[in-house]
């Protein structure tokens, strides 16, 4: 899972790099998203539920 995670930050910073700020701003928000959902995963994994 960990290694999604770094391939999702290395795709939202060249989309960075690569697009306006308005795009990237889009992108921000649905790796934000994403990272989200993935500890919320973890955390439910870890608890057992």
């Amino acid at each position: 899972m960990a290694e999604i995670n770094f391939q999702v930050l290395r795709e939202a910073e060249q989309v960075k790099r690569e697009n306006q700020p308005v795009e990237a701003g889009a992108w921000k928000d649905a790796v934000e998203w994403g990272l989200q959902e993935d500890c919320q995963a973890v955390n439910i994994r870890i608890k057992g539920e």
